[in-house]
């Protein structure tokens, strides 16, 4: 009985959508998570950020947002837990290609976004 709980709690545990950067979780507004450009580092025209955690639950969305300008958006997870994203990711900076990697996903989600997209 012991394992079984246990195995409950793990995967509950991967089941929580959160989404931090620094060890700090971005605040969800009506279900919309806004991952600005000061949130990453802007190097020419690519845009960076690093995330401890990065999980989504259905209904929710990441929204990436910055300059014009920027032509790559480049997020990777590194926090050593699995991510779940069963929401939406898409980001509101035309023609930006996305690229999101992350050694550990679980994945049912939507991507919006007028460029192209790689997730690894």
């Amino acid at each position: 009985m012991r394992g079984f709980l246990y195995l409950f709690v793990c995967l509950t545990n991967l089941a929580q959508a959160e989404i931090s950067i620094n060890n700090e979780q971005l605040s969800i507004n009506s279900g919309l998570y806004n991952i600005a450009q000061n949130l990453g580092q802007t190097v020419g025209n690519n845009l960076f950020h690093i995330f401890d955690r990065f999980s989504l639950e259905q209904g929710e969305t990441a929204q990436f947002s910055g300059d014009n300008s920027i032509q790559n958006i480049i997020s990777r997870v590194v926090g050593g837990k699995a991510s779940v994203i069963n929401g939406t990711i898409q980001s509101t900076i035309p023609n930006a290609d996305f690229y999101l990697l992350n050694p550990w996903i679980k994945t049912n989600c939507e991507v919006k976004s007028a460029s192209s997209v790689f997730c690894s």
